[in-house]
């Protein structure tokens, strides 16, 4: 990662953390002890998580160490997109297609408020004891009783330094008429209009709607003149990689693994 010198009082007051947080949906206790109440049956245990989260071998050396049969499956593109599918068989009091799920954390926090997750078993889970303290009981779950952070990283400028032909510093270079047509941005709000509004010296923290709106009215216009290429979800990393994007709003550990594979590949908190 390339970026300007920040302290870390700047770096937690200005930066978009992207943090996944694992939380058990209902079933899951029940699911693993043999009982019939939970919606995975005699299948094992299903973790739902996002592309690129996990090496190559860590599910086949999780079951043979643990003896459960862990189905993990790569199926998180979008936070909303997520909640649709999950929501109607959670608020029926179902098992949604899987027993561990990770979103991000704002979306973690709402799931938690409208009481669809299990508390978990932390007696079992001794490793949660090493959290470093900024990852201790988080704003979105007070008393850390029902999620534990899978990673976190950060939202920023992901780009191809062979398109662009220079580095990017700013989020205001994805506005660059250069790269017109080649530029993605996240359907995440939080993520994309964040970093636009910082990209004019407002504070995403502060902002109201109203002092939102120049930013939304750049995104807009960015996409009627065809600056911007597509809105999308973590699939991003598709078009990036096969070169449809130059440049994108993007996550931190997305890029670190495509990099890789592409060394062209760059990172930037702008």
């Amino acid at each position: 990662m390339m970026q300007a010198p920040l302290t870390r009082r700047d770096f937690l007051r200005r930066s978009l953390v992207v943090g996944g947080a694992v939380i058990f949906a209902p079933g899951l206790l029940t699911a693993c002890g043999g009982g019939g109440g939970g919606g995975s049956g005699s299948r094992g245990l299903r973790h739902s998580n996002w592309p690129t989260y996990i090496d190559e071998e860590t599910v086949e050396l999780f079951r043979e160490e643990t003896g459960i049969d862990l189905e993990y499956i790569e199926d998180i593109n979008d936070n909303g997109e997520l909640f649709a599918k999950i929501q109607p068989d959670l608020s029926a009091g179902r098992n949604p297609g899987a027993d561990i799920i990770t979103p991000t954390y704002w979306m973690a926090g709402r799931l938690i408020g409208l009481g669809f997750v299990e508390e978990l078993p932390l007696d079992q889970i001794p490793n949660s004891k090493n959290l470093v303290a900024d990852l201790v009981n988080p704003s979105w779950d007070p008393e850390g009783r029902y999620s534990l952070p899978w990673q976190s990283g950060m939202t920023g400028v992901a780009y191809n330094i062979s398109a662009t032909g220079k580095e990017l510093r700013s989020t205001n270079d994805l506005f660059d008429p250069a790269y017109k047509g080649k530029v993605g941005m996240l359907t995440e709000m939080r993520d994309t209009l964040g970093l636009v509004l910082l990209g004019l010296g407002k504070d995403p923290a502060t902002i109201t709607f109203d002092g939102a709106a120049e930013a939304f009215d750049k995104i807009e216009k960015a996409k009627v003149d065809g600056q911007i290429r597509q809105f999308t979800g973590n699939d991003y990393m598709d078009d990036l990689a096969a070169g449809n994007f130059v440049a994108a709003v993007g996550w931190s550990g997305d890029i670190s693994q495509l990099a890789l594979d592409n060394p062209d590949l760059r990172f930037v908190i702008p």
